[in-house]
């Protein structure tokens, strides 16, 4: 927001993905009419249908989980050694965060993309793959499968137009669901080490029926503890970047102005939620 002459001007940044994203995204939803972003990838119920129904005592459950693990890693890499670096970063920071399981708070939601991201840089591999390529080197039309060719985004060609960038090329909504089942395996990895945490304090594995399968039989006292330690972690806030950078608290605003930074909204805040930050500035 900007003002000029008592006159308030909003400006708008767009890039050449946003609004053919929105689209692909409605392509998907028609397409896959009974796709559910919770339903747990079908590699859980294909392994621990294996596994005969029973509590298992710790150690012996722990074998279980290190089994799976492997397994979802294994399945993980296969499939993200078929795609290139640059295509996966470029195509996951422009995904909004969002739950693919049944644990949807934020801070699984951030869990979950870390491990996606970390499996990218092990796996992805460093050549370009057909799907992402310099605009400078390849005509528009092979830019998102030729979606950019339609009269509605004229905006995004100029945008393209205007200098070399890294674009999406063999791209469509089958792409979508290909990343969105990644991300789904990144889940099961989350929650698989999230039962090796619990098991690892002496709770049993329950090995039961899909769509859990399996769950830790955590007795009340271990429950207390380890939930009260996530809500702890919570309640901390984000106050440094992975680099040591600290945060200031907002409490401490002052004259000097300033720096906003770019964190993923895990927790779904809107503007209206910075309004009253912004009206103390």
């Amino acid at each position: 927001m900007t003002t000029e002459k008592n006159e308030a001007k909003t400006l708008f940044m767009m890039d050449y993905y946003q609004r053919p994203f929105y689209l692909l995204h409605q392509e998907h939803a028609q397409t896959f009419t009974h796709y559910d972003f919770i339903k747990p990838h079908s590699i859980r119920n294909r392994f621990w249908q294996l596994i005969p129904r029973d509590e298992y005592p710790s150690e012996e459950g722990r074998v279980y989980l290190n089994s799976y693990l492997n397994s979802v890693e294994a399945e993980l890499a296969k499939q993200m050694r078929k795609l290139s670096l640059a295509y996966c970063l470029h195509l996951y920071r422009r995904l909004s965060p969002g739950p693919v399981g049944q644990d949807q708070q934020p801070r699984t939601i951030g869990l979950t993309r870390a491990v996606l991201e970390a499996a990218i840089q092990k796996y992805a591999r460093f050549q370009l793959c057909n799907k992402i390529a310099n605009s400078a080197t390849i005509p528009i039309e092979k830019v998102l499968s030729g979606l950019l060719m339609a009269p509605e985004f004229e905006a995004e060609r100029k945008i393209i137009a205007q200098g070399n960038q890294l674009v999406l090329t063999d791209f469509t909504n089958i792409d979508l669901l290909s990343f969105y089942e990644l991300e789904k395996l990144a889940y099961e990895i989350w929650r698989t080490a999230a039962a090796l945490r619990t098991t690892g304090k002496g709770a049993p594995l329950i090995v039961c029926d899909p769509p859990d399968c399996f769950i830790d039989g955590r007795s009340p006292e271990l429950d207390f503890l380890v939930t009260n330690y996530d809500q702890r972690i919570d309640k901390s806030g984000l106050s440094h970047s992975a680099s040591g950078v600290v945060f200031s608290n907002e409490n401490e605003m002052s004259a000097a102005g300033f720096v906003f930074l770019p964190i993923y909204n895990l927790g779904g805040v809107t503007g209206k939620d910075y309004k009253k930050l912004l009206s103390k500035m």
